[in-house]
C-alpha cells in the first residue's frame, strides 16, 4: 500500500492534488463499473425463439435462446458476458 505520510514528507506541495486525483479516479471507475453491473441486469435474457430471427442464423435443434434482431451493437457487446450454458465449457 501507499504510505500517505512518508509521500506527504518528501513531497508535500503534490501529495493533496495526488490523493484527490486517485480518489476522484477510483470513484469514476466505481461508478462506470456500477453502470455497467446495472445495464447488465436491465438487459433482456434472450427471448428471441427460432421462428423471429432469419433462417440463415438459427442451428438445427435449438428452439430458443437466440438474441433479438436489430439492437445497437451495445446490445451484442453485452451479451457476450451473460452467463448461458456454455459458460463452464
Amino acid at each position: 500500500m501507499l504510505d500517505t505520510a512518508r509521500f506527504t514528507y518528501y513531497f508535500p506541495a503534490i501529495s493533496a492534488s495526488f490523493e484527490h486525483d486517485i480518489f476522484t479516479r477510483l470513484q469514476r471507475l466505481y461508478f462506470r463499473v456500477q453502470s455497467a453491473f446495472i445495464s447488465f441486469q436491465r438487459m433482456s435474457r434472450y427471448p428471441a425463439t427460432f421462428t423471429d430471427v432469419p433462417l440463415v442464423l438459427t442451428e438445427p435443434f435449438i428452439l430458443r435462446g437466440y438474441r433479438s434482431t436489430h439492437q445497437p451493437w451495445s446490445y451484442y457487446w453485452k451479451s457476450l458476458f451473460h452467463k448461458h450454458n456454455e459458460t463452464i465449457n
